[in-house]
């Protein structure tokens, strides 16, 4: 389930931003709002960290994965984009559509000493649905998501998966 800030009142703006051990950086911005007929909000956030060294303890590291780890640190970044946009035609209709994306590399210790391995990850969400209240009992909800997942990781040999999924949903609830 994939939860986005929805747009309500005036439009407001909000940022933020931490700093921590190992390089460590986030970042954050969004904007919001909405009124009676549309509502909307954008958000976009960064992580990035210079991660540490597995090798610190190598004898540990050699006697759980039973090879000798790269001397380098493993870190990772992520930038990801979330949003919504709502419209209310008439009372008790609604379109709208939710995205989420988020891209990354994770860095990581395998294939020996010598070698850099990484994943390149990605993953996507984008919903439409449309809420119709019917009669003053019914409700429907008709709902469209598509998710999109891959990776490709470099150990030192390239391996990549992908994967789409198209869900329709439609629920309706009588009261």
């Amino acid at each position: 389930q994939i939860f986005t800030r929805r747009g309500a009142g005036p439009l407001r703006f909000d940022a933020f931003t931490g700093m921590g051990s190992r390089n460590t950086q986030e970042y954050a911005a969004g904007i919001s709002g909405g009124g009676k007929s549309v509502s909307a909000s954008l958000r976009i956030s960064h992580q990035t960290t210079d991660g540490f060294n597995v090798a610190a303890d190598p004898v540990r590291y050699r006697t759980v994965n039973f090879s000798t780890p790269s001397a380098d640190r493993d870190g990772y970044y992520q930038t990801a984009v979330t949003g919504n946009i709502a419209f209310r035609p008439a009372d008790g209709h609604e379109l709208g559509v939710t995205v989420y994306a988020v891209d990354g590399r994770n860095q990581y210790d395998a294939g020996g000493p010598l070698i850099n391995a990484y994943a390149n990850v990605r993953s996507s969400i984008y919903i439409a649905y449309t809420q119709n209240r019917l009669t003053a009992n019914w409700t429907s909800l008709l709902r469209y998501g598509r998710s999109l997942d891959g990776s490709t990781n470099f150990a030192p040999q390239r391996s990549l998966f992908e994967t789409t999924q198209d869900q329709w949903t439609w629920e309706n609830k009588f009261s």
